[in-house]
């Protein structure tokens, strides 16, 4: 059962996520031709003989522009999560992890990280014992390029990281998860650390 209230990076967080930048987007739009017609309304009003082109002409307008600029900001990041918003990992997925984590390591879900040359979506990632571990569902993952990629951030950020593995299998990634759970072995704070820079560098 999901939570009503979804933080960054936890599961499903990019399906509710991409609704809440809808409806952003819509409200942003919507204030910005709200405030125009008011504006367009109010001068025809002051003046019955405008047309409704002269009456455009009017400070409200220029609010209604000046008002799109955030609105179209808000347009790219709805559509940045409308492209992305199919890597997630599915319900039967996640609970399968929740039966061998018994809520021993923090994971994170919905990762879709981004390069300069590369996308690196990630449905999950936890670390413990340091390695740092991802499990991804892309045909096309360019494994080697992720490597680099987190590696250099971790750099940049002061942090290290033992091993990285990425898998493809997901069986693979469960027998992961459920044996560093299983050693009892608490995550440190850098490995948290690390995984909170991981959600800071996803969409």
């Amino acid at each position: 059962m999901r939570e009503s209230y979804t933080l960054k990076c936890d599961f499903g967080y990019l399906e509710r996520q991409t609704k809440k930048e809808i409806i952003k987007t819509c409200i942003f739009f919507g204030i910005s031709v709200s405030i125009f017609i008011l504006g367009v309304i109010i001068t025809k009003m002051r003046n019955p003989e405008y047309t409704i082109w002269q009456a455009r002409n009017n400070m409200l307008t220029l609010a209604a522009v000046l008002g799109l600029l955030p609105a179209a900001r808000q347009f790219v990041s709805m559509l940045m999560f409308l492209k992305n918003k199919k890597h997630h990992l599915d319900e039967d997925k996640h609970n399968q992890l929740l039966a061998v984590n018994q809520d021993f390591l923090h994971i994170r879900y919905d990762l879709f990280m981004t390069s300069y040359d590369n996308t690196f979506p990630i449905l999950s990632m936890t670390m413990a014992q340091d390695t740092l571990i991802g499990y991804t569902e892309s045909r096309n993952f360019k494994f080697d390029e992720c490597y680099k990629h987190i590696k250099s951030m971790l750099a940049k950020n002061g942090l290290k990281v033992g091993t990285i593995k990425i898998f493809d299998d997901f069986g693979k990634y469960k027998d992961r998860v459920k044996a560093l759970a299983e050693s009892g072995t608490p995550q440190t704070d850098n490995e948290k650390a690390v995984l909170r820079l991981m959600e800071n560098l996803s969409l």
